[in-house]
């Protein structure tokens, strides 16, 4: 379930009926993973994702809950429809960024493993990773647009880099930025976007 206060200022995801152990009775090694990455999250000062606020799990209800900054901006697809108000260069420096933002996640040991537009935000033309917590013991859950072909055989990293340069590829084919959208499609076309390609 997805909510947000009345007051507007912060969101709330919240899984129910998460046991504490498995069906043959072992800890659920899965929900501790996702309480330690949560921690994690909010013990990081980074910009380019929504601040945890709190999180937690309640047993007697097998609720599992993080609440977070709810933050207003405008979505990446939304964003780069506006073509007629945005310059080629303000283009290009925010896909900049986008590739920055998601490196520096890397490096922090974090990965978002779902990323396409509806995941990345824009606030004064800086992305925001949104959704970076899921919680799905069936395996992560991905946007079949925004994984390539192979993906069953890569890294959720490469998929987060795939991702990011697909969406790269969308805005400069949108904005007409001929080089900047032929290498983006060089890559996603390959078996898989390496970190040395990405950087």
């Amino acid at each position: 379930m997805l909510l947000r206060s009345g007051d507007g200022r912060t969101g709330i995801k919240l899984w129910n009926g998460v046991s504490e152990t498995t069906s043959n009775g072992e800890i659920n090694y899965h929900l501790l993973t996702i309480l330690g990455r949560i921690q994690q999250l909010k013990n990081t000062d980074f910009d380019n994702i929504s601040k945890i606020i709190d999180f937690g799990y309640n047993p007697s209800m097998q609720s599992l809950f993080h609440a977070y900054e709810w933050l207003e901006g405008v979505e990446w697809l939304e964003w780069i429809a506006e073509e007629e108000t945005i310059s080629k260069e303000e283009l290009e420096a925010t896909v900049y960024e986008l590739f920055k933002s998601i490196t520096h996640i890397h490096r922090l040991g974090f990965i978002h493993g779902d990323i396409h537009p509806k995941n990345v935000i824009l606030k004064d033309n800086s992305p925001i990773f949104i959704d970076l917590i899921e919680f799905n013991d069936a395996g992560t859950s991905y946007n079949p647009s925004y994984v390539p072909e192979n993906f069953e055989n890569l890294s959720l990293i490469a998929r987060d880099r795939y991702a990011v340069v697909k969406m790269a590829l969308e805005a400069a084919e949108k904005q007409n930025l001929i080089h900047l959208a032929e290498h983006c499609r060089n890559l996603v076309e390959q078996p898989e976007v390496s970190e040395g390609d990405f950087n």
